[in-house]
């Protein structure tokens, strides 16, 4: 079990997402969430289920968003279906987690079948009608990735979710590569926005071995335009490392 997830409700109440290993059934991963309660002794963990019918099966959970005055979050991460991978949003209720209706995937697929993931999640503004959600994608046949951000406009009482057509001339995401080598890749693990539109990312950065191993890494930041561009106004081309 990998808890890579967390958000606060509350003044002593923290919620923690992650993924869940069943090795007895070949590699077979499902997402959790765990209620943790300051004030107690008490924690709480609920039992889940995948979000996709059939033979997918959970990759990946990485983030949980705030939750809003109705106790709704959403969580992102990735799914397989052993032949490809792609990003998945969820919407999680404070009654029913991982039963809420309303979930939405996204599959760049910038290479056929290629790994696509998200990463961070977060509400782009007070009124939480609008998500922002960054990722991983994969660009070449050794692995190398990109990183993606979309946004999705929450539906009434959050029963749907859709890509943001406003963004990006209508495709709703966009793909940056970060740097100018073959082989650098780079995984976003926190994404923001202020009130100018502007997106911000962190994460690390580096070159990538074959099964995802990843050495010689930097942490890196960047900042986005309103249109999902690397904005040169903000560092060297963008971004900076360190």
């Amino acid at each position: 079990m990998r808890g890579i997830g967390v958000t606060r409700t509350g003044v002593e109440r923290f919620y923690m997402a992650g993924t869940a290993f069943d090795f007895s059934s070949a590699d077979f991963r499902q997402p959790f969430l765990f209620h943790i309660s300051m004030e107690s002794t008490q924690s709480y963990g609920w039992a889940v289920y995948p979000v996709t019918a059939g033979t997918s099966t959970i990759v990946n959970y990485a983030a949980v968003s705030d939750v809003d005055d109705q106790g709704r979050m959403f969580i992102a991460g990735g799914v397989s279906n052993g032949a490809d991978n792609w990003s998945v949003v969820k919407k999680l209720d404070r009654t029913s987690y991982f039963f809420g209706s309303a979930r939405a995937t996204l599959d760049p697929d910038l290479i056929p079948n290629g790994y696509d993931a998200a990463t961070a999640i977060s509400f782009t503004d007070a009124t939480r009608t609008r998500l922002v959600v960054a990722g991983e994608s994969q660009r070449n046949a050794n692995g190398a990735t990109d990183c993606t951000v979309s946004f999705y406009q929450i539906g009434i009482d959050a029963e749907d979710l859709v890509l943001d057509g406003a963004f990006a001339n209508g495709a709703g995401y966009v793909s940056t590569h970060f740097t100018p080598g073959v082989l650098d890749s780079v995984q976003c693990t926190a994404v923001a926005t202020d009130g100018q539109g502007r997106i911000y990312l962190a994460g690390s950065i580096g070159f990538r071995e074959p099964h995802r191993v990843y050495y010689d890494t930097d942490a890196v930041v960047a900042r986005l335009t309103p249109a999902g561009l690397l904005d040169a106004t903000f560092g060297p081309n963008g971004q900076g490392t360190s």
